[in-house]
């Protein structure tokens, strides 16, 4: 429960922590190198294009910006939309941002920490903060190559998606559906008794989704049936 036990500069490391791991540690001390205003060699940029994920390490400095731009750009969009849906229900607006931020890039860098000691479990009957965890989840999973991939096509760039883009969208899609239904079966009497229909469904969406290591929770996995948490487990 950091939101509670942590101390503000304690909170502020663990999330500083979270974004180092989510752009990843090699990323994150490459990006200070670069500001410092040094120059790569060729061995820092073999390392670089390693843990970029890359065979050679030519481009792999512009393909570093591109990566940081990528996970910037939707932490603060999910921010933004956090910020007004915590503002809109009664939340200090200096409060609200700093929520906003710090839940923008736990989900994004899949973290699941949260600044509520119930976690999330006071939106699971609403819609825009689980929405926008559950997409930045997503997008933060998927990564920035499949990611790049869709924008392409989007765009008219690109015809035909290449076989590691097909195998992690047609797995995501399956692992997230084929999760859901049987959470939603198993926590329909349980988990999710005193929710309302619809929020059954969408809580055993975002249980799915969640699941995929993001940690966070709408419903206290303690009132989860022995079923669901297999299920989570799987």
């Amino acid at each position: 429960d950091p939101g509670s036990i942590l101390a503000l500069p304690s909170q502020c490391i663990l999330l500083v922590l979270v974004q180092l791991g989510g752009i990843g540690i090699m990323a994150a001390t490459t990006t200070l190198f670069l500001l410092a205003g040094h120059r790569l060699r060729v061995r820092d940029r073999l390392f670089l294009a390693g843990g970029l994920g890359v065979d050679t390490p030519q481009g792999t400095v512009r393909l570093l910006r591109v990566v940081l731009l990528f996970t910037l750009s939707f932490e603060a969009a999910g921010s933004l939309i956090l910020f007004l849906s915590f503002v809109f229900s009664g939340v200090p607006i200096a409060t609200a941002l700093y929520q906003a931020i710090f839940h923008a890039v736990s989900a994004f860098c899949n973290a699941g920490f949260s600044m509520y000691s119930t976690n999330l479990e006071a939106f699971s009957t609403s819609f825009v903060v689980p929405g926008v965890v559950m997409l930045l989840i997503i997008f933060g999973w998927i990564g920035f190559p499949v990611v790049m991939e869709l924008w392409d096509s989007a765009r008219g760039r690109v015809r035909f998606f290449t076989a590691y883009t097909k195998i992690v969208l047609y797995s995501t899609v399956f692992l997230i559906a084929g999760g859901a239904c049987l959470i939603v079966l198993t926590e329909w009497n349980h988990g999710f008794a005193n929710l309302p229909p619809w929020a059954r469904l969408w809580n055993g969406l975002f249980g799915s989704v969640t699941a995929r290591t993001a940690g966070f929770a709408m419903v206290h996995y303690a009132e989860w049936s022995p079923g669901g948490l297999m299920v989570t487990t799987w």
